[in-house]
């Protein structure tokens, strides 16, 4: 190959990942050869090919590139396993790739180069990559090699591939082969463009799917492997896992027992089965492998009244029972457990289809608005007036009933299996829910504190205890996870499962490497499987509610973009890094970061444990009272003292990134997303948490929040109106001109008896939403976070001056009890050392020991008794403001400057 030896220089070198450094260089032709392979192998042959084309003309630098690649991806193909390496021929000379230790070495001829900690399975991903995302550079035949190579990361390459070239990106509903295919078509014939695009793009029947296609492959894989391989992923002996036994331990044993058939029947627990199983099959199945209880019913019909079933839903299992006794037409007296089995097994597969079919349509009519507990969703009547109120109240009231038939089945089997006959109606709503899809238990979560007494406390098990995910569902992921690390994860041990969520759940674990006795502990967070799937299908439903709403639709899309960033862990990951803008600006705060080198996945996200625990449990630990020796204990002082230094910095940093950095900020910071360790530093450690809710604000935006923020501290309800004005979409505006005055006087209003600026934004924009105009995204986030910031500082200057008055009413009942006098702190505790003293020398066996306990006591309160410092937001609003003077008179230059230098 006649390549320029400082083009190569340039090219390889200019990767920081690659494993060839310019100097190391051999001018000679197999030389260079030689560096272009193992440029190729570690993912730098595209900077070659920028400058490559100003020496080849087309055809024959695409011959070049080709025919290495083709040597190279054959000699993969041919071997037996990784660690065997390959020999095959390039141009009349052997080619050799062979793992040597911890590296590899390439061997062309006499010349030899090593590319050190690289595996063939890395390089393998890396080559078809490189071809993947060249294909100028490739023939088509070498594009078809690579797709065809069957390895783990085939998928992603395959999508990697579309949304570069067919600007797709949803692929759950498709399968490996349908992509790959797909792939093909574009790779020989670029003018299929449009009709690869019409054949990927979801229609209704293909997003009629419970788990999506990617997870499936990881499941069959995961079954199909041997147990060397899937001891690669254990679940510890320790691991926390919620059992369905633990959720139903209140229901009586004949209840739990006929609900979970009948929940088993509706929808499989190995949800999976829904996608896998015809229907008739699942169906026979099921009841075959419960003849046993089955039996048991036909001798006791009452046992189907102890279930209690809604009364719809016990008519329809009593007559489908009945049905099935007329079928199998077995004598009463010959019914048992094997009897039964044997007359099922012999009942034809057709009749069990018409049977599912009729569930269907018995399931799809069904009224859940008829049920009390779906009716309790309607008494949510303090979320305030206007659309959003209005929205709400209609998804309430429609959603169950506006669901598919599979998603209503899910959530019937979810009624049955998370609540007992005897729950209150709110538990037995919740159970509803948690088979409903992301955006009714997003919306939920976010707007279920306006509900009241039981039902909020019902409604926070959306937040806190979701089902989990299927533990082959997880095992199947992290195995895909050692698999794609290419040899740099050995195994990966589950501690802990740290919490079940709507779109997803994490977990606590120990990643291995090649040293069997070192291990990172990571928190992996694994979305749902087919939760996007499950979403499209919500989706619909709120935006046609929403459209029925003036404004509402804008509101609404800002809520559901938000939504979707979620369910693609790939984007929080990016949000990750910009969030290491936290990690630094002081001692005490920084943002979690990801583990080692595994790049985040739409599916799953690999993150360094953060130290400590949530501040929501910090905050209850603090908040429980002090035992009588704790109360001159040091150390709840030094926790919270650390703890609201660690609150105050994020708040800084928070606000000043926001509006005078970068623009990105946090927007869900709730106590639960924000952890704390009091060991961690000499000053703690504050670590945010959760990326998945982040926004970045452009200039413009900052400058008119900024000046809303100001204006509501100032009171001038005219800055106010005209930059709320100023990120509305176009529709927004034109609903805003025909509500402009009645808003400002809603504007002077919520100025008047609202004394936070935080508060008054809030009240603001709750009128915005009773007028019908449309809520900016980026508003509503930004200030939401705020006041959660608000009330994070609220709840630790309570605490800390709680701690300080229950010290301060002890050193009072010391003083009155032992000195009296009015005295300084100061001068209190030399006298009580002075007594002590004198007890010491005069009287050492004296009965006056507990004296100078508590005088000791005393000494210890005074010294532990140091002023604290309230945390005020509007103070660091100030502090930020200084700091950036220029920044400030750039971003509120007009009315609000005119305002702070006193020109108006």
């Amino acid at each position: 190959m006649n390549i320029n030896l400082n083009f190569a220089e340039r090219g390889l070198s200019a990767e920081k990942q690659l494993g060839v450094a310019a100097a190391d260089y051999k001018r000679t032709t197999t030389g260079i050869v030689l560096e272009i392979i193992a440029g190729i192998l570690t993912g730098g042959i595209g900077f070659i090919a920028v400058e490559a084309y100003h020496v080849y003309n087309r055809s024959q630098k695409t011959q070049e590139f080709s025919e290495l690649a083709d040597a190279l991806l054959q000699g993969m193909r041919s071997m037996e396993h990784d660690g065997s390496g390959f020999i095959t021929q390039y141009q009349g000379t052997t080619l050799a790739v062979t793992p040597n230790g911890k590296d590899l070495q390439i061997s062309l001829g006499a010349d030899v180069k090593i590319i050190p900690d690289k595996t063939l399975s890395a390089v393998r991903e890396n080559l078809k990559a490189e071809i993947l995302s060249n294909p100028d550079l490739y023939k088509t035949s070498t594009l078809k090699n690579a797709l065809w190579d069957q390895t783990h990361g085939q998928r992603e390459l395959a999508t990697d591939f579309l949304k570069k070239h067919a600007n797709l990106d949803s692929f759950d509903h498709l399968s490996k082969e349908k992509l790959v295919a797909s792939c093909i078509i574009l790779a020989e014939d670029p003018s299929m463009l449009q009709e690869v695009r019409d054949s990927l793009t979801p229609n209704d029947k293909a997003i009629r799917r419970v788990v999506d296609h990617e997870t499936l492959e990881l499941i069959e894989a995961w079954k199909s492997k041997s147990p060397t391989e899937t001891a690669r992923v254990d679940f510890e002996p320790a691991v926390e896992a919620i059992s369905a036994d633990k959720i139903n331990s209140t229901q009586t044993r004949d209840e739990k027992r006929v609900r979970a058939l009948f929940a088993e029947i509706l929808f499989p627990e190995n949800s999976w089965e829904a996608d896998t199983r015809e229907d008739g099959s699942r169906l026979k199945s099921t009841l075959v492998n419960n003849s046993a209880l089955l039996a048991e019913i036909y001798a006791k019909p009452e046992l189907i009244d102890s279930a209690e079933l809604p009364p719809e839903l016990a008519s329809m299992v009593k007559g489908y029972i009945d049905n099935l006794k007329r079928d199998i037409k077995l004598p009463t007296d010959f019914v048992n457990q094997q009897n039964l089995a044997r007359a099922l097994n012999a009942l034809p597969e057709k009749r069990y289809s018409e049977i599912s079919a009729d569930i269907d349509h018995r399931i799809d009519s069904f009224e859940f608005k008829s049920l009390d507990s779906v009716k309790m969703l309607s008494t949510i009547s303090t979320m305030g007036e206007g659309n959003f109120q209005t929205f709400m109240a209609r998804i309430f009231e429609n959603y169950f009933d506006a669901q598919p038939v599979m998603d209503k089945r899910a959530m019937m089997a979810s009624y049955l299996t998370n609540s007992k006959s005897n729950d209150m109606g709110e538990m037995k709503l919740v159970a509803l829910l948690k088979a409903g899809g992301p955006y009714i238990q997003k919306l939920l979560q976010l707007f279920g504190d306006k509900a009241e007494g039981d039902l909020k406390n019902a409604l926070d098990a959306l937040k806190t205890d979701l089902s989990p995910i299927k533990q082959t569902i997880i095992e199947s992921v992290l195995s895909g996870i050692v698999e794609r690390s290419n040899g740099r994860i050995s195994r990966i041990e589950v501690e802990k499962n740290l919490g079940a969520a709507s779109i997803g759940q994490t977990v606590l674990a120990k990643m291995y490497g090649e040293d069997p006795d070192k291990f990172q502990e990571v928190v992996i967070k694994l979305l749902r499987p087919g939760i996007r799937l499950r979403a499209e299908r919500e989706l619909q439903f709120f935006t046609d509610v929403a459209t029925e709403i003036p404004g509402m639709l804008k509101t609404f899309e800002g809520i559901s973009a938000q939504i979707q960033v979620e369910m693609d862990l790939s984007k929080e990951g990016n949000y990750v890094e910009l969030a290491q803008v936290y990690s630094g600006a002081s001692t005490n705060l920084q943002a979690m970061k990801l583990a080692g080198n595994i790049p985040p996945t739409q599916g799953y996200l690999v993150l360094e444990r953060a130290p400590g625990s949530t501040v929501k449990s910090n905050f209850e630990d603090l908040e429980k009272p002090l035992a009588d020796e704790e109360i001159y204990s040091i150390a709840n002082d030094q926790k919270g003292v650390k703890l609201a230094s660690g609150i105050r910095s994020l708040a800084k940093t928070w606000l000043e990134e926001s509006l005078f950095g970068s623009g990105f900020y946090h927007g869900d910071l709730h106590a639960g997303n924000i952890m704390f360790s009091a060991e961690a530093g000499e000053n703690g450690m504050t670590t945010v948490i959760d990326m998945g809710n982040a926004y970045i604000l452009s200039i413009d935006q900052r400058s008119a929040i900024f000046k809303m923020v100001l204006a509501a501290g100032l009171l001038k309800p005219e800055v106010f109106s005209k930059n709320f004005e100023k990120i509305l979409s176009d529709d927004g505006k034109l609903l805003f001109a025909d509500n402009k005055e009645e808003f400002f006087t809603k504007i002077q209003e919520a100025m008047r008896t609202e004394e936070d600026p935080g508060a008054v934004i809030v009240s603001i924009l709750n009128s915005a939403n009773q007028l019908g105009l449309e809520i900016p995204a980026a508003i509503s986030n930004f200030s939401r976070s705020q006041i959660m910031l608000q009330n994070a500082i609220t709840r630790i200057n309570n605490i800390n001056i709680k701690t300080r008055k229950d010290r301060r009413k002890r050193i009072v009942e010391l003083l009155d009890k032992h000195i009296f006098g009015t005295k300084s702190l100061a001068e209190a505790r030399q006298q009580a050392e002075e007594f002590i003293k004198t007890f010491r020398q005069a009287l050492p066996e004296s009965p006056l020991g507990p004296v100078q306990t508590e005088l000791a006591e005393l000494i210890t309160l005074i010294d532990r008794h140091q002023p604290f410092d309230e945390i005020v937001f509007s103070e660091i609003v100030n502090e930020i403001v200084s700091d950036h003077k220029l920044n400030t008179a750039w971003l509120v230059t007009g009315d609000i400057w005119n305002i702070l230098t006193g020109r108006v």
